[in-house]
């Protein structure tokens, strides 16, 4: 057997994170080694073009990435989700079909419209007589769309999976899934997106498209009267970092930015309460783990620790050394809370 064949089977499929300001792609080696990642700033939002899907292909050649196998994230504007209560599987109901059936009717579509993914929720102590199962799944006509388009630029589309899910695996290492409740808030460009994972699975997630990294900009840019560049640069360069620590002569804008930063943070907190609020509604005998901030907005300087001191509760920016080997050759590209998404769709099996 040639050996970049034997060598290509040595690795994972390539995780596909394509996010409507950035698009993330990672691979893995064997042991959950990181072999490769990279980051593509997009031209435009919306859903990526051919010809973005063929520079992303032709940039994982020249990056160092094996083979052409893809798992694709789909996007947060297609899915659809519910958390249902429908019979008890012991009852000899069909519940997948059950559940199917209720998704369609809660959204409006037509039962065979679309993929779908199902699972149960962990017991609680409020728990009735039926079996609370959460659903996520994608339109057939918005998957074979976006299937087409990374296919005709040479890759080869084996599974699409849902973000959230594969975010717990790129944040969380596979013992801390099944223990406690861990808060997640996914800073994206145009959405925040919150999920709530209990015993290694997701019972809570919604996204919070008036929270995007894109809002927080506009209203900054609509205060200050500037551009795209300056407000990029106080919010991602200056952030809420010491003011004896920026260099800015203009004070004004530096303050305008940290009063914008910070209202933002006090927004997603009030965004993170009610959804713990249901946690604490369906599981009142748990208590938060942690809140782990990935996605491009966990790297604003001070958002963190703003959450942390808003909440009162131990919150963390994703660290992927904490589920992955990095070699040291990836060390400075891998320290993006940005990955994790796809560093979870490139590692399906620990799922």
């Amino acid at each position: 057997m040639p050996f970049g064949l034997a060598s290509a089977r040595l690795r994972s499929p390539i995780g596909i994170d394509a996010g409507t300001h950035t698009i993330k792609a990672v691979q893995l080696a064997t042991g959950r080694r990181l072999h490769a990642c990279t980051t593509m700033r997009r031209a435009t939002e919306g859903q990526i073009s051919h010809d973005e899907a063929a520079s992303l292909a032709d940039l994982l050649a020249r990056q160092g990435f094996s083979g052409r196998d893809a798992v694709l994230s789909v996007p947060w504007t297609t899915l659809l989700t519910g958390v249902l209560d429908l019979p008890p599987r012991s009852s000899g109901a069909p519940v997948e079909q059950l559940a199917r059936m209720e998704l369609a009717r809660m959204h409006k579509r037509d039962p065979g419209a679309f993929e779908m993914a199902c699972w149960e929720l962990p017991p609680s102590s409020r728990r009735g007589a039926g079996t609370p199962v959460m659903v996520a799944a994608c339109p057939h006509t918005d998957a074979d769309s976006l299937i087409d388009i990374f296919e005709g630029a040479g890759l080869r589309v084996v599974a699409l999976d849902v973000g959230t899910l594969a975010a717990a695996r790129g944040c969380l290492p596979a013992a801390a899934l099944s223990e406690g409740l861990h808060g997640l808030i996914d800073l994206g460009h145009s959405a925040a997106r919150l999920a709530l994972i209990h015993q290694g699975t997701c019972i809570y997630a919604r996204a919070v498209p008036e929270s995007g990294v894109a809002t927080l900009h506009a209203r900054l840019a609509a205060s200050l009267d500037v551009d795209a560049a300056v407000t990029a640069y106080l919010v991602e360069d200056v952030g809420l970092s010491p003011p004896d620590q920026v260099e800015m002569p203009n004070q004004r804008a530096v303050h305008e930015a940290r009063t914008a930063i910070t209202d933002y943070a006090a927004g997603l907190v009030r965004e993170l309460n009610l959804s713990l609020a249901y946690a604490g509604h369906r599981y009142p005998d748990v208590e938060a783990a942690d809140v782990i901030v990935h996605g491009g907005g966990a790297m604003i300087p001070g958002i963190v620790d703003c959450l942390a001191e808003l909440t009162g509760l131990s919150v963390r920016a994703a660290e992927t050394t904490t589920v992955v080997d990095v070699p040291p050759r990836l060390a400075a590209r891998a320290a993006k809370p940005s990955l994790v998404t796809a560093i979870g769709l490139a590692d399906r099996s620990n799922g």
